[in-house]
């Protein structure tokens, strides 16, 4: 295994990003905890979504969201495994997921998934915030994520939100493995 350096920088925020962000999602757009009733508005967003934004996140092309994968997406309990959505115009653009590893219950696998529509704009950290409060209040001191390697914007996103951060790549799956510590809030 070896770990990333340099080679995978991350895009500086720029001012305008900024701006963009802040007249795009504004105040009022906050995540929510995943309700029964957001099974639909997910499987509507996954019909939204590139086959590049599907790849990225499931490592794979799915045509639809059903199933095992859809079950494994809404199945909840607020503990073990974790699900929050953004909801704008009643529907689904963005949802973040934690589930928790079985062997070592102080970490948890963490998943985001936005609409190409609204990347780059500030939910994902929005979503990634407010899941690791939930995470650090139920126990959890890490995440895990995978990423492809060819996902720079996630590896950037990990990287801004998290300096020190290195992915691991031991090859097998194309993915970069990073270890990243819940520090608690100030």
């Amino acid at each position: 295994m070896s770990t990333i350096g340099p080679d995978v920088e991350p895009r500086p925020l720029e001012t305008d990003d900024t701006e963009r962000l802040v007249s795009r999602i504004g105040p009022d757009v906050e995540p929510r905890p995943l309700e029964t009733d957001d099974t639909e508005r997910l499987v509507r967003m996954f019909s939204r979504l590139s086959t590049q934004t599907v790849r990225r996140r499931f490592f794979t092309v799915v045509p639809m969201l059903e199933g095992p994968l859809l079950d494994s997406l809404t199945a909840v309990d607020h503990d073990r495994h974790e699900a929050l959505v953004v909801v704008v115009d009643d529907e689904v653009v963005g949802v973040a997921s934690y589930h928790r590893d079985p062997d070592d219950p102080s970490a948890a696998d963490i998943a985001v998934l936005v609409e190409d529509d609204w990347q780059q704009v500030g939910l994902g950290r929005r979503l990634v915030e407010r899941l690791a409060g939930l995470a650090r209040g139920r126990g959890i001191e890490r995440f895990h994520a995978d990423v492809l390697v060819d996902n720079r914007p996630a590896v950037g996103f990990i990287r801004r939100m998290n300096p020190s951060a290195r992915g691991r790549y031991d090859g097998s799956d194309g993915a970069l493995s990073f270890d990243l510590p819940l520090v608690p809030a100030a």
